[in-house]
């Protein structure tokens, strides 16, 4: 009983061994890819808390998203007022604020790079060209794994030996944490997550983005989330007030 004990326990570490040697960059950054890519569609509520050098300010979002680049998102004040609406067809995004412009004009963005993953960017709090394609180029990558399916990419900037770090759980396809230093130093911690058929979503997430001049400590709470269940094509428009 004793020797079949530990054959057993010697096939469970080597089999955890080249588990863990097979593991990669790409294949780790693939798992968050093919994870946000399970949501077709989405439509929720976001609670964000900003404390900004010690202010504390609050603000509401209804979230709308199809699969691959349509979305709306409605910036709500604390009586349920709009106060900017931002819109995208897939071609282009569009605006609407009467707060800042004092009509009910619809307004084409310049920039229009919000289309790309705006569900990734809204979660994590960064553009989705750094996690999926500058992380991959780089040369100086290390991967440390920390326990079940958890792995660190460490990245050597080569900039006064900043390191860039991610954490990865493999098997959810979620980053759990990141470090980063892209102009100012970028935060990242998943605090809760809720499984979605298939989806792994992040519901309660904390941000940070510092700088010299200032410090911004963002907390996100998604609430009355819906995946997956179709959009109504129409809730995806920026309407003019009759």
């Amino acid at each position: 009983m004793r020797n079949v004990l530990i054959v057993l326990l010697l096939t469970v570490f080597i089999s955890n061994m080249s588990f863990a040697e097979n593991v990669t960059v790409e294949k780790l950054i693939k798992s968050v890819k093919q994870n946000i890519d399970s949501i077709h569609d989405l439509k929720s509520t976001l609670e964000i808390t900003r404390i900004v050098n010690g202010r504390e300010l609050k603000q509401n979002k209804e979230v709308i998203y199809k699969k691959p680049n349509k979305f709306k998102m409605v910036s709500l004040s604390s009586t349920g007022v709009s106060l900017l609406e931002i819109a995208s067809d897939g071609a282009g995004v569009y605006n609407k604020s009467k707060l800042l412009y004092y009509d009910e004009e619809i307004r084409k963005q310049k920039y229009d790079k919000v289309k790309d993953y705006p569900i990734f960017r809204n979660i994590y709090n960064i553009g989705y060209d750094y996690i999926f394609e500058k992380v991959l180029k780089e040369n100086n990558q290390n991967i440390i794994n920390e326990g079940s399916f958890i792995y660190k990419i460490e990245v050597n900037t080569n900039k006064s030996g900043e390191i860039n770090e991610i954490w990865i759980d493999y098997e959810k396809g979620l980053i759990v944490k990141y470090k980063i230093c892209h102009f100012e130093e970028l935060t990242f911690e998943l605090k809760e997550y809720k499984k979605f058929d298939k989806v792994y979503f992040p519901i309660k997430t904390i941000s940070g983005n510092k700088t010299k001049s200032y410090n911004v400590i963002k907390e996100a709470i998604w609430k009355n989330i819906k995946i997956n269940e179709g959009i109504n094509e129409n809730n995806l428009k920026i309407n003019k007030q009759k």
